[in-house]
């Protein structure tokens, strides 16, 4: 068995260990040199105690995401948006004919739009600028929804919660996958 006197596998380094990276041309310096630090500890020299000291930031976009600050801003938003992802997930169930979303509707606002994610309840937060009378508010809260979904109004349903805040909405027709990600775009603007 060969002896590899190297504590981890760096892509840049050659098989004589010299560097062809950051200290181009010379031997492997290991815990000194920033991609190790990147690589063992999943932060950059940057990172100290959650904060990100070269943009101001509390968060480490990670290794190789931050030559530049669009670089970070991108990566920012990637990991915004899984983030959002899980959370929204949570309010959706997967069903034979489709999936059923679980919503907490604010009624009367200025504007309908989808405007976030209830940890507590684990629903999604729907404003509607309808009032609770005579199902207004329902209807409009259904064509949010398929407005969002880009689906049809008659695939949109609610199953449970005709007169509550919490309701339960069934769509049919779509996988949740689709539902997560078109209502993450949707937050997103």
């Amino acid at each position: 068995m060969e002896d590899n006197k190297f504590n981890f596998d760096c892509p840049y380094r050659d098989d004589k260990g010299i560097c062809h990276w950051k200290y181009e041309g010379y031997g492997c310096i290991e815990e000194k040199c920033e991609y190790y630090r990147m690589v063992t500890t999943g932060k950059c020299k940057y990172y100290n105690n959650g904060f990100c000291e070269k943009y101001g930031a509390f968060f480490c976009a990670g290794p190789g995401f931050c030559d530049t600050e669009e670089d970070y801003k991108n990566a920012m938003k990637k990991a915004w948006g899984a983030l959002k992802e899980r959370e929204i997930e949570e309010c959706v169930e997967e069903r034979d004919n489709g999936c059923i979303l679980r919503v907490e509707v604010i009624a009367g606002a200025k504007e309908s739009r989808i405007v976030g994610y209830d940890k507590q309840r684990r629903r999604l937060r729907v404003k509607v600028a309808k009032e609770r009378r005579k199902g207004a508010a329902n209807a409009e809260l259904l064509k949010v929804i398929a407005d969002t979904l880009r689906v049809k109004r008659k695939n949109v349903e609610i199953m449970h919660g005709h007169r509550t805040r919490e309701k339960d909405v069934m769509i049919r027709g779509v996988k949740p996958w689709v539902v997560v990600s078109s209502i993450v775009r949707q937050m997103e603007k």
